[in-house]
């Protein structure tokens, strides 16, 4: 009995585990969709594509602003200021972000 305990409590916690990464990819798709509505035709390059993110933030959903200060806090713990294209916002094909 204690042992089938375990074994539902492993279970539930991965579960809940597995449930709040994909909420966090679904929050990031939809930062990344906003973000794309807002600065599709701004080139990625001499920080452009920040400024606009920068420009039209009030915009975007507040989950979504939250979100795109922890990309950028997460750039900054990796030493980069600066998105190599442009922004610090992550690159759709990086898997983390705009």
């Amino acid at each position: 009995m204690h042992t089938l305990r375990n074994i539902v409590t492993r279970a539930l916690a991965v579960g809940v585990i597995v449930g709040g990464l994909a909420t966090n990819v679904a929050a990031e798709d939809s930062c990344r969709q906003q973000i794309r509505q807002l600065c599709a035709e701004v080139p990625r390059e001499h920080g452009q594509h920040r400024a606009c993110v920068d420009q039209h933030l009030s915009q975007l959903s507040p989950e979504c602003q939250e979100q795109v200060r922890t990309w950028r806090e997460q750039r900054r713990g990796e030493g980069r200021h600066q998105h190599p294209q442009g922004t610090d916002t992550p690159s759709a094909g990086s898997g983390t972000g705009e």
